[in-house]
Order: structure tokens, then C-alpha cells, then sequence
């Protein structure tokens, strides 16, 4: 049986009015032999409308007869469908918060396919920077519909890897973070980088000097970094610490490995996320042993 499944979405909002983007793909197609293809697309074809104009899409779709399309291997029905509108206008965003929460993206690229006399092709190509560049170029996809032709809008947020949240209050001077590590030094515009795992050791930066390097160095780790609030930086971080005295380095389903020395334990970002761990490691445990968490001293 063939069916849809949704892998990410994004609800866009400008002066238009909303432009709800998903990326999803058919169960039975693949790019590779172990992954699907998938392709970001706007849902229903609905560009700068209002939010009830989509719940009224939604609505048109529920039957009650049965269900949509997959995600994250559960089936949205005509109640998930409702919800799947109702949090997307909730949490959209616009064009400006895409790029910031990307700063290695200089654009986000879309067109328009139009189905014209039995054939495909491409129009409206445009990169958009900005809310002002979305509503024009939704304009223009607009002026193509005339009866006959099909217009398909894809907007494509596939290098959008970040997750990306409604603008909110701004930190003036933030930390940069790879995965694990966290910009230490940088000289010579970010030709020459260090980085640690210690957030504590973290280079303080003004949140517009930190995006300049950003740009500069898109194709880096830099470029390719999260921006973090610097009060991050004051958070405590901390070990977990074995009843018998030795600090755990490492733990997998089959095996917890722990070391002598406290500098050459794991560091958890927080109190609170040593807290968690430990909770974990003690109920998998069952009493054979006991975690606690330590707090790591300024100088260790």
C-alpha cells in the first residue's frame, strides 16, 4: 500500500497571511537503498491565505472514514489533522527567522511548477532574504493560475537544518556550539579556531560579531554552528560520581565505563541534566550501584 509520510513542516507568515510548507514522500520511493525521498512542497498548494482559510482545507479532508499520512511512524487522523493545522499557524515563522536561525544560508530558493498542456515546466525562480521577497514572489506564482494550468509552489527548506523558533527576545552576546564544543579562541577572521568541550572555557561574543563570523566562515564548523545565549555559560556544570568513588566517562546499552580521575569524566551541561542522567543510570541499575551527581569547581 502506498501512503504519504511527513518528515518535517514549517508554516511561514508574512504580510499575506500564512504559507504552510512540508517536506514528505511517498513509503514506496527512495533516493538511496535505505533512505526515502522526501522533498519540502507547500501543503495544499496554499500560499499567503489566512489560518482559517487552511483549517477549511483541513476540515474539507476529514471524513472520518480514515487516515492521512504517517509521522514519526504514527497515522495523523482527521483529530491529528486539526491539531497539525491549529500548531503550525501557532508556531510560524518568517523568512528572517529561518536565515537567522541559519546564518550559513544566504537565501532559502523556490519556483513554481505549472502543468500546461501536458507538460512541466519552470517558473518564478527566486531567492528569498527576506518577508517583502516572499510576498512578492507569492504574487507572482499567483498571476500563473488560470484555468487549465496547475501551479505547484515549492519553496525548499532542505538546508534548513536548525531548528528554527519564533523570534523572541534577542541575547545580546552569545557563545558559538558545534554538537559538542564550543568556540574557545578564534583568530584571523576564523581561519584559526579552538574548541572545547567545556562550556565554561566558551568565547563571549557580541550576537552581531558572532553572525559576521558565521558568514564569513559558512562552510566551517563555525559557519555551521548554533548561537547560545552567553548566560549559558554561567550554568554549572557537573560529573556524575560512583558510589565507590570512581567518575562515569561513558555508557552504552551494554556497557558503563568509569575512570579514576574526575577531570577525565563526562561533563553534563547543567546540574539538572547530571540530575537526569544519573536518575536514569540508578533505575537501569537496580541497586547494583549508585550515581550522584558532583558539581564541577571552577580550576577542574
Amino acid at each position: 500500500m502506498s501512503y504519504t509520510i511527513e518528515y518535517a513542516k514549517l508554516f511561514l507568515k508574512s504580510a499575506l497571511g500564512y504559507t504552510p510548507c512540508w517536506e514528505c514522500g511517498s513509503n514506496n520511493t527512495y533516493e538511496t537503498a535505505r533512505k526515502r525521498a522526501r522533498q519540502w512542497c507547500v501543503w495544499q498548494n496554499l500560499l499567503g491565505v489566512s489560518s482559517e482559510q487552511i483549517m477549511e482545507a483541513a476540515l474539507q479532508m476529514c471524513d472520518g472514514e480514515g487516515d492521512h499520512w504517517q509521522k514519526s511512524g504514527k497515522w495523523v487522523d482527521d483529530a491529528g489533522l486539526v491539531r497539525w493545522v491549529k500548531l503550525g499557524v501557532a508556531k510560524a515563522v518568517t523568512i528572517e527567522d529561518v536565515l537567522s536561525a541559519n546564518p550559513f544560508l544566504g537565501a532559502i530558493y523556490c519556483r513554481a511548477l505549472v502543468w500546461d498542456a501536458n507538460r512541466y515546466r519552470s517558473e518564478c525562480e527566486a531567492q528569498l532574504r527576506s518577508t517583502e521577497d516572499l510576498d512578492h514572489w507569492i504574487r507572482a506564482v499567483n498571476e500563473l493560475k488560470h484555468p487549465g494550468i496547475t501551479v505547484y509552489p515549492v519553496i525548499d527548506l532542505s538546508l534548513a537544518k536548525r531548528p528554527i523558533r519564533p523570534s523572541g527576545k534577542v541575547p545580546e552576546h552569545v557563545i558559538i556550539k558545534y554538537k559538542k564544543a564550543y568556540l574557545t579562541q578564534s583568530e584571523d577572521d576564523g581561519d584559526y579556531t579552538s574548541w572545547s568541550t567545556d562550556i565554561r572555557k566558551s568565547l563571549v561574543m557580541s550576537r552581531e560579531d558572532a553572525m559576521r563570523l558565521q558568514e564569513r566562515k559558512r562552510y566551517t564548523w563555525v559557519g555551521q554552528s548554533k548561537l547560545l545565549d552567553a548566560r549559558n555559560k554561567l550554568r554549572k556544570t557537573a560529573v556524575l560520581r560512583k558510589d565507590d568513588g570512581s567518575y562515569l566517562s561513558k555508557h552504552t546499552k551494554r556497557r558503563i565505563i568509569c575512570v579514576q580521575r574526575k577531570d577525565g569524566a563526562h561533563q553534563y551541561s547543567s546540574i539538572a541534566a547530571a540530575a537526569d542522567a544519573a536518575q536514569r543510570l540508578n533505575q537501569r541499575l537496580k541497586g547494583q550501584c549508585r550515581f550522584f551527581v558532583e558539581e564541577m569547581k571552577d580550576g577542574e
